[in-house]
C-alpha cells in the first residue's frame, strides 16, 4: 500500500506516536551489503550518462527489496585479497550462475556459496532499501524488475552481479536474549555457563507466553541485550536482516506470538512480533501540551471542544483527509493524517490503547493524551 511506506518519517515527525519514538528506538544491527557500501559515493552524473535515452531513473525515495550474488574478481572494488578470479572469469562465473537460476536452482543457495558479498550466509538478500541509498546501476536494475525475476549479470566496480527483485517483507519485532560466559557481546557481569542460559531462557519464553504477561516487562527484567531498557523493542525489520534461522522464526510468527530460544552466537533468543496497524488521525493541541506547535494558544477547554466538532464532521460524512488537512495539529496533516503502520510499543499508551482497541475500519471517540485531543481511524 502505497502510504504504509511513509512509516518512519511520520513516526519521526509525529510525537504524538513517541513514548519511545521510531527514529530513537533501538534497531537490529543494519547490516552492509555489496552493493550498498558504496552507493552513498556514488556518482549521480555517471548513472545519468549510463542510463539509456528515454529510460527513467528509480525515484531516489523509491523502496525496493533485492537479493545479490556478487561475483568479484583481483582488483575490483573492496575485493577480498583472497579473490584472485580475473575480470573475464568473473564475468563468465556470473553468467553461469544466472543461467543456473534460470534453469530452477535456488538462488539463495547459490549466493550463500558463491557471492563475495556479505549478503553471503543471508541468502543472497539485500534487503529493503530507498533507490539513492544503492549503487544506480543496481537500483535502475532492480526498479525494471517484477517481483522474484532476476536480471543477467550487471557489473559495478566491485565486480558483477547477479539480482532478483524481491517482495518487500517487512515486520516489526521484539527480543530477549539470555547470554552465557564466552558468548558474543555478553555483558561482562553475566557468568552463567551456556547449560544454565538454556534453562534460564525456558523459564524466561514461559513467563513472556504467561496469560497477562507484557513482554516488554519481561524484556525489560531477563533481556541481555542492547534493547534490553526499550523492552527488547527492536524495531521494523526486513526479511534477511536477522540470522537465517532467527530470520525463519520471526517471519513465520503470527502478530503477537513468541518464538524460540533459539541459540545464537549471542545467547539464546526469544523473539516476539509485534502487533501492527495502519492509523491515521487528527490532533488538536492546546497551549501547554507536549510538543504543542508554536502558535497554539487555544485552552485545553477550547481543544476538547473543536476536536468534539471535528469528530462530528467526520460522523456527517466529511473526507477524513479534509478534515486533518484543515484542523489538525500534527505534521501528518499534509498527508491527511496517515501515519502510516504503528506497531505496539511504539505509541503513547492511551493513544495505543485506542488503536488497538479499534476493529479494522472503525474509528473512536475523542481521546486525550499529554499531545492534545485525538480522533483517530484505524484502517487495517
Amino acid at each position: 500500500m502505497r502510504r504504509a511506506r511513509r512509516n518512519g518519517g511520520w513516526l519521526a515527525i509525529c510525537a504524538v506516536l513517541c513514548a519511545c519514538g521510531d527514529d530513537k528506538a533501538p534497531r537490529a544491527p543494519e547490516r552492509e551489503t555489496a552493493a550498498t557500501a558504496v552507493a552513498d559515493g556514488a556518482d549521480e552524473a555517471a548513472d545519468r550518462a549510463e542510463r539509456p535515452r528515454g529510460e527513467p531513473a528509480p525515484r531516489s525515495n523509491q523502496r525496493l527489496a533485492a537479493s545479490n550474488i556478487l561475483v568479484a574478481y583481483a582488483g575490483a572494488e573492496k575485493a577480498a585479497p583472497a579473490v584472485t578470479r580475473t575480470k573475464d572469469e568473473a564475468k563468465a562465473l556470473a553468467e553461469g550462475l544466472y543461467a543456473r537460476v534460470r534453469a530452477g536452482e535456488d538462488f539463495g543457495a547459490l549466493a550463500d556459496r558463491y557471492s563475495d558479498g556479505p549478503e553471503r550466509g543471508h541468502a543472497g538478500r539485500l534487503g529493503v532499501f530507498t533507490a539513492s541509498k544503492m549503487l544506480p546501476a543496481i537500483a535502475k536494475t532492480v526498479a525494471g524488475l517484477d517481483e522474484g525475476a532476476v536480471a543477467p549479470p550487471v557489473e559495478s566496480g566491485m565486480g558483477f552481479h547477479v539480482i532478483r527483485r524481491d517482495k518487500i517483507e517487512e515486520i516489526f519485532a521484539a527480543m530477549i536474549v539470555v547470554s552465557f560466559q564466552g558468548a558474543q557481546n555478553a555483558p561482562a557481569g553475566v557468568t552463567r555457563s551456556r547449560d544454565e542460559a538454556r534453562k534460564v531462557a525456558g523459564e524466561v519464553i514461559a513467563a513472556a507466553r504467561a496469560p497477562g504477561a507484557a513482554f516488554s516487562d519481561v524484556a525489560m527484567k531477563h533481556s541481555d541485550h542492547l534493547t534490553r531498557e526499550r523492552g527488547g523493542y527492536v524495531g521494523r525489520v526486513f526479511r534477511g536482516l536477522f540470522p537465517p534461522a532467527l530470520d525463519a522464526v520471526a517471519f513465520s510468527l503470527a502478530p503477537g506470538e513468541i518464538g524460540g530460544p533459539l541459540e545464537m552466537v549471542n545467547g539464546f533468543t526469544i523473539v516476539r512480533r509485534l502487533p501492527e496497524a495502519f492509523v491515521r488521525h487528527v490532533l488538536v493541541a492546546f497551549e501547554g501540551a507536549r510538543n504543542a506547535p508554536t502558535g497554539v494558544t487555544r485552552s485545553r477547554e477550547d481543544a476538547a471542544a473543536l476536536a468534539a466538532e471535528v469528530l462530528e464532521k467526520l460522523k456527517r460524512g466529511d473526507d477524513f483527509a479534509g478534515v486533518a488537512a484543515k484542523y489538525s495539529d500534527c505534521p501528518s496533516k499534509a498527508e491527511g493524517g496517515d501515519l502510516g503502520v504503528v506497531a505496539e510499543g511504539t505509541m503513547t499508551p492511551r493513544f495505543e490503547a485506542a488503536v488497538f482497541s479499534l476493529a479494522p475500519g472503525a474509528r473512536s471517540g475523542v481521546v486525550e493524551t499529554e499531545f492534545g485531543f485525538h480522533v483517530l481511524e484505524r484502517l487495517r
